[in-house]
Formats: C-alpha cells, structure tokens, sequence
C-alpha cells in the first residue's frame, strides 16, 4: 500500500488528501498492542490526512490508541459520533478535521453504529464510559459548526451503505462525499444519480486503494468525479522506508522471544522436579505420561515482512 500511495502523489497534479475509514487495529492475537502501534506509526509515516474508527478499533484497540495517540497527540484520527459520557469531546482524536489543499477545504467525519459497542467490552472497560450518538444527528450537528469553514465534507463510514446513502442524500447544506468503509451487501447496478458522484466503496479484502479525482464549480458543487481502482499486486513495487521499518518491527520481535524463551528456561533448568510439576499444573500444560522441556535453539532467527 504504501508503495502505490507513493506512486498516487507523484502523479497527483493537484492537492492529495489520503485518508482510511477504519478497521486498523487488529482484533485479536498476541501482539495486538504492537501490532496497533505499528499500524499507526506506518500510516504516519505513509503521510496520512485523516483516519477514522470502527467498533472493533474504540472497543479492541482502545488501551492501544490511548497510550499512542498521548505520546503523539496530531494524530489525525477522527470519531464523530462517539463522545465520553460526562461530555461532548471525544475519547481522543478530534470530532472533525478540516484540511486544506489548493484551495480547497474539506471537513473529515467518521461515524460507527449507533448500537455496535452495547456488546464490546464489559462494565471495567474503559469504553463503557462512552456514548454513541445517532450518526445522522452527529453529523448534522457537525456540518452547522463546519458551514463556512469547510467547501466539502468527506464522510469515513461504517454504516451499512442503506444508513449511509440516507445520510447523503439528507445533508443539502454543503456537498457531501461518502467512504463505505464497511463493505456490506451488494450495491445496484448503477447507483442512482443523485449517489454516483458521492460514493466511494473500499475494498473488503483491502487489496485495492480508490483514487478519486473531483472538482466544485463556481457554486461549490461537485462538477466532475472520478475514480480508479488501484490494485495492490505484485506490479507496485514496495516502499523502501516502510518495508525496513516492518522488518525492523520483526526482528525485534523475534529477539524479545528469544530472549523471553532463555528466562523461561533458565527458570525451570533451576527448579526441583516437585516445584516443575506445581509449575506445569499452574501453567495449565501439565499432560498425561511424559512432559518435555522448552528448548531455545542457538540458530539466530530473523523475520521479515513487506508493507
């Protein structure tokens, strides 16, 4: 991916706004706290403008981007219609971003449902101190603060594409452009004609990134829409930066294993058969018949991985 982003802003003849509506941090595994700081510190570096959330990122990764995005609070990352509970503001990020390029200023929203983190996490979470407001109302209450700050609103969506062609077709105050970053359903055929220039769909599987190229007349209405899939095939070579970064990230996981693997077995080449019997039925690995020590190979281990 971030080689083709490389390869959109060279071609680019005019201002580039980068951006992903949500779906970043992993939902499960070992590594999801690394995992969700790598991500986040490769899209910075890939210049991204604005990032949204999904449920899956406020409820999994929410310790995750509460310790980064404190350490790096310019992160643009957007949630519109989650707030805290005692208030307005958001958990983190900003409600809105506005972002200038050529001229042209565009106002970001992200929004999730409005019923998705009833089931997250339990009472002790941090995300049971926060509330969803209706997306609709969010944003409707966003675009009076943003009228004559901004020439377009950009919508990162995680509605089903039913909410958010409704969302779209009931904003007449400013022009109004919609990432469905939730790939549900099949679309019509053609879509109607007051939605073909105000919807973009990403990929399901992200193997494509959407270029989209549109202008505003005079009146600030969109006059002409674009877009292009750009396949993320073996055609577009790798950036370098972000590839060494990822191998980096790797190899520096490997040696925290290795080096957790040589405690471990340190620890129980030094016990009695009686405290490593106590220690297998702790650790839950205690099996019928005969048990096995952990052995740490010599052979130096490496990993890699391409962006």
């Amino acid at each position: 991916m971030a080689g083709a982003i490389k390869d959109v802003r060279k071609e680019s003849d005019c201002g580039l706004f980068v951006v992903d509506s949500g779906r970043i941090f992993p939902e499960k595994g070992a590594n999801i706290l690394q995992d969700g700081k790598l991500a986040l510190r490769i899209m910075q570096d890939m210049g991204y403008d604005a990032i949204g959330l999904a449920e899956t990122d406020i409820a999994l990764g929410f310790n995750v981007m509460e310790k980064t995005l404190k350490s790096n609070p310019d992160f643009p990352v957007v949630i519109s219609n989650v707030v805290k509970k005692d208030g307005l503001n958001p958990p983190f990020g900003e409600r809105y971003i506005v972002l200038e390029k050529n001229g042209i200023k565009v106002a970001v929203m992200s929004v999730v449902p409005d019923v998705e983190l009833e089931g997250a996490p339990d009472s002790s979470s941090p995300v049971s101190s926060l509330a969803v407001i209706s997306p609709l109302t969010a944003v409707e209450g966003l675009i009076k603060e943003v009228k004559g700050k901004a020439d377009l609103v950009l919508l990162l969506s995680q509605l089903d594409q039913d909410q958010t062609f409704s969302i779209l077709r009931k904003i007449k105050d400013l022009p109004m452009v919609a990432v469905l970053g939730r790939p549900l359903g099949r679309l019509p055929r053609k879509l109607p004609k007051d939605l073909a220039e105000r919807f973009i769909r990403s990929s399901p599987k992200g193997n494509i990134i959407r270029k989209v190229k549109l202008s505003l007349d005079r009146d600030g209405k969109i006059s002409s829409f674009e877009t292009e899939a750009v396949r993320l095939d073996k055609s577009v070579e790798e950036d370098p930066v972000i590839a060494r970064l990822v191998r980096e990230e790797m190899l520096a996981r490997d040696e925290m294993k290795r080096k957790e693997l040589q405690e471990r077995q340190k620890k129980i080449l030094s016990m009695t058969p009686e405290e490593y019997i106590q220690y297998l039925a702790k650790e839950g690995h205690q099996k019928k018949g005969a048990v096995s020590l952990p052995v740490v190979s010599r052979k130096n281990r490496s990993g890699c991985g391409s962006n």
